[in-house]
């Protein structure tokens, strides 16, 4: 791996902690030929040996989604105006999902914190501990209890601290990335797409996906060149 690369796969695995509790197996993952590590907001992704643990069923159906060949014409960005861009320093508004409370009702217990599951082996049914919160709450989807600082790249609105944690795991002598707008694998909606981030020339020894903010949301900057 590349300087880039090994600070990516290992910097995301650190990041994915955030979201995904002590009792799940943590990234990075191997998942479609490459060895992935997400957060559930952004990815990272480099070609795999066939070297590493799978990945969560739930987790893996995400992450193809968004391993998607590139099918837009990207720009071509310097790196030094990235990280201007993603370090202007505004507060962004209170989330309106969790309204700042960085948790929300488990989509899959529904605040249960337990549910009904049935043996598929024996057919006992029995109550199960849910894997996807902690006691009832997970992770606000929209914001995941982090800082938020909202801009525009792309004509989308993105969380630019994110972007901050992509741009710092590069190596010092990345100056130039591609940036794109790419449409979800599977997507149903015309705005299914996300921000992809990837060396410039041939080859692919890295990328970066980041999904955006919703529309309804503020943009205090847009991305200068």
């Amino acid at each position: 791996m590349s300087d880039t690369t090994t600070a990516l796969v290992e910097g995301m695995a650190r990041i994915a902690k955030r979201m995904y509790s002590e009792k799940d197996q943590d990234g990075p993952w191997l998942i479609g030929g490459y060895l992935c590590a997400t957060d559930g907001h952004l990815l990272c992704a480099s070609p795999s040996n066939g070297e590493g643990p799978q990945a969560p069923t739930r987790l893996a159906a995400t992450i193809q989604r968004w391993l998607v060949i590139p099918q837009t014409a990207p720009i071509v960005v310097s790196v030094a105006s990235l990280r201007r861009f993603a370090a202007v320093d505004v507060s962004a508004p209170t989330c309106q999902r969790c309204a700042g409370k960085s948790s929300v009702t488990c989509t899959r217990c529904y605040g249960a914190g337990t549910f009904d599951c049935k043996c598929d082996a024996c057919g006992d049914a029995h109550t199960g501990i849910c894997d996807d919160c902690e006691d009832g709450q997970m992770a606000c989807p929209s914001c995941s209890g982090r800082e938020t600082r909202i801009g525009t790249l792309l004509n989308r609105k993105l969380n630019t601290v994110l972007l901050g944690d992509i741009l710092s795991m590069l190596a010092t002598d990345e100056r130039d990335i591609a940036v794109s707008l790419e449409v979800l694998r599977h997507a149903t909606r015309p705005n299914d797409t996300g921000f992809m981030f990837r060396p410039v020339g041939e080859g692919v020894a890295w990328i970066a996906f980041l999904m955006p903010m919703t529309d309804g949301v503020t943009s205090v900057v847009t991305f200068e060149p």
